[in-house]
């Protein structure tokens, strides 16, 4: 698995969503690393290591939940890296065993100061590489 050079994904399918988490990502000295849906941001957590995964529940072609699945398999240590954003109000996905191993879930609207927290614990984490 290659190291990425302080870098976030950023899994998010709105384009103004995405937009704003990058910036928030930048503003906080990392580097934002965009999936647009579930397929690409699996291609790439497969390939790279992330400091933090900003990760939306509702996407195309894999959602957010067969994600957490798949790293709870494969590398489930990457869990706690994951800030889950979601838009999701339905108790089904909140309250799914595979959402809740990552770090946390933040609702959209979120507040920037709390996700910005969030984010900055995961990239201070000692969790191996």
């Amino acid at each position: 698995m290659q190291k990425t050079a302080r870098a976030v994904l950023v899994v998010e399918d709105d384009e103004p969503t995405c937009a704003l988490l990058s910036a928030i990502v930048t503003r906080n000295g990392f580097v934002p690393v965009e999936a647009r849906d579930g397929k690409v941001a699996l291609t790439l957590l497969d390939a790279a290591f992330f400091d933090a995964v900003l990760l939306d529940l509702l996407l195309p072609e894999i959602s957010g939940v067969e994600i957490l699945a798949h790293l709870h398999a494969r590398t489930p240590d990457v869990l706690k890296r994951v800030v889950v954003v979601t838009a999701a109000l339905e108790p089904e996905w909140l309250t799914r065993m595979e959402v809740q191993r990552a770090r946390c879930v933040i609702r959209k609207p979120f507040n920037v100061e709390d996700l910005e927290r969030e984010m900055l614990a995961c990239c201070e984490a000692k969790i191996p590489r």
